[in-house]
């Protein structure tokens, strides 16, 4: 009877650790080692690596407080709206989205008696954004103690532009007052980066050495 009891006892276990074992493939191991001897299930892993990321790939030009040339349109004006504060009820913020699927932000400054139209963000077709302006406030780049050279020499060394070259402003569009002189480079890359005398930051799209057209 004992000898029985014995054999059904040591059945009965082979069945609950074939049913049980001690470590599966899915459990975790907070030593933080993987045993040789276990298969790691890796499509939890793959998963992860298939969720859309933000890609820069589009990137051109220097990236600036997360705004960059090439970036989708909709993310840039969040980003924009939350950098300066913007109030979007304010009747002065426009943001224009055309039929043909161009969008561009901006404000209407009130000029006398004219209202001169200030473009912050703008983007073609595929809503890649294609122009960009910072206008300036002491508490973006903290540079209130910083003259116009010096807040110059500091961007171009923070975000490493070959140079730039000081000319003459004519006040061409409003963009800049007149008599103000003005840094600009020009991108082999495609793009052409301005700052104002009044430290203001504009980005926007140009021709690529590669694509102009002389032949």
């Amino acid at each position: 009877m004992k000898k029985a009891l014995v054999g059904f006892f040591f059945f009965f276990s082979l069945i609950c650790f074939a049913e049980n074992p001690t470590q599966t493939s899915d459990e975790t191991d907070f030593s933080g080692e993987t045993p040789s001897s276990t298969t790691i299930d890796t499509s939890k892993e793959i998963a992860l690596k298939e969720v859309p990321q933000v890609s820069n790939e589009s990137k051109c030009g220097p990236k600036i407080k997360g705004l960059f040339l090439g970036m989708d349109f909709d993310t840039a004006h969040q980003i924009f709206v939350k950098l300066y504060g913007l109030d979007p009820k304010n009747p002065e913020i426009k943001l224009e989205k055309n039929e043909d699927g161009t969008c561009s932000f901006y404000s209407e400054i009130p000029f006398g008696y004219f209202r001169i139209k200030e473009i912050f963000l703008a983007a073609d077709k595929e809503k890649k954004v294609t122009h960009i302006r910072f206008p300036y406030r002491d508490d973006i780049f903290n540079t209130p103690d910083l003259d116009n050279e010096g807040f110059v020499q500091q961007f171009v060394n923070s975000y490493n532009i070959p140079g730039m070259k000081g000319k003459a402003s004519s006040g061409i569009e409003g963009k800049i007052l007149f008599g103000d002189c003005l840094w600009e480079y020009l991108s082999p890359e495609g793009y052409k980066l301005t700052i104002g005398q009044k430290k203001s930051i504009e980005l926007e799209i140009i021709p690529k050495a590669t694509e102009r057209k002389f032949d």
